[in-house]
């Protein structure tokens, strides 16, 4: 019933910005390939660092345990890996089309995403982790440098702060649904990998509990005797692992998919600020 009332919001909300003279979201703007490709780039890529994010902090300290406080400070390289991929992007745009350089960002994330999936095991070092995380915010940095403005590039001036809008929305759309589904994609391979490692003595509602989520499982190992406790936590650290690693692989095939699409459909775009970025060089 919510998902069908959903729908008909959605609906409701399609017409009545078609019908307006000057819409939130002027949807008319996506009979414009380029710009529909410039949007789907920006929520796909979204998407997938978003939910990538919030699994990765979660590995970062429940796994290898790691407090909050120094896993922040592991965090930091990832920021110079973001404003590395600007900064390159800001250079080669002068001689390459800032769709290819788009195309490229989204190709070196999937890399990232890659590296991740095949590197990243349960008793990683913190330093694997953030060096194939690394790798993938730089990919971010390079497309989300030149996306907005292909957005904005590729709709009339008129209706530039719409195209804006547009943009602003779709990414956080992308963020939200991006934690939704690939969190639901790394819980439901947590469930089902405890489910066939639970030690014995763990069964009924604790064993229901654990397969919950690796916090509870850490809630449940505390009421157990170290014999079972022990046990418990490596299967439910290794669940987690595995279920990180799948997401990072499901990321890696979104943002892959998005770079091909991106270079494919973008390739010839020249918004005007990135064109005059160009034409500066």
């Amino acid at each position: 019933m919510t998902r069908h009332s959903g729908l008909l919001l959605g609906v409701a909300f399609v017409r009545r910005q078609r019908s307006l003279d000057d819409p939130m979201i002027d949807v008319r703007l996506f009979r414009n390939p380029a710009f529909s490709a410039a949007v789907g780039t920006n929520a796909a890529v979204t998407f997938a660092t978003a939910g990538m994010g919030a699994i990765a902090v979660q590995y970062v300290q429940l796994v290898l345990g790691i407090r909050p406080f120094t896993a922040a400070l592991w965090m930091l390289p990832t920021v110079g890996g973001t404003i590395a991929g600007i900064a390159v992007a800001n250079l080669v745009v002068r001689r390459v089309p800032p769709g290819i350089v788009v195309g490229a960002g989204a190709a070196v994330a999937a890399l990232g995403f890659v590296l991740v999936a095949t590197t990243v095991e349960v008793d990683s070092q913190v330093g694997v982790v953030i060096a194939g995380y690394t790798v993938l915010v730089a990919g971010v940095g390079m497309a989300a440098s030149l996306v907005i403005d292909l957005i904005v590039g590729s709709a009339p001036p008129e209706r530039s702060g719409s195209a804006a809008a547009t943009s602003e929305t779709a990414g956080e759309l992308g963020a939200a649904t991006g934690i939704a589904v690939l969190g639901s994609v790394a819980a439901a391979v947590y469930g089902d990998e405890l489910r066939g490692g639970l030690p014995d003595g763990v069964t009924g509602p604790a064993a229901d509990a654990a397969t919950g989520s690796l916090g509870a499982a850490a809630a449940v190992a505390e009421e157990l005797p170290a014999a079972a406790a022990e046990p418990l936590m490596a299967a439910a650290r290794l669940a987690f692992t595995q279920g990180f690693t799948t997401t990072a692989a499901a990321g890696a095939v979104v943002v892959g998919v998005t770079a091909l699409l991106a270079v494919v459909l973008l390739r010839r775009v020249r918004p005007g600020a990135a064109a005059a970025v160009e034409h500066v060089g």
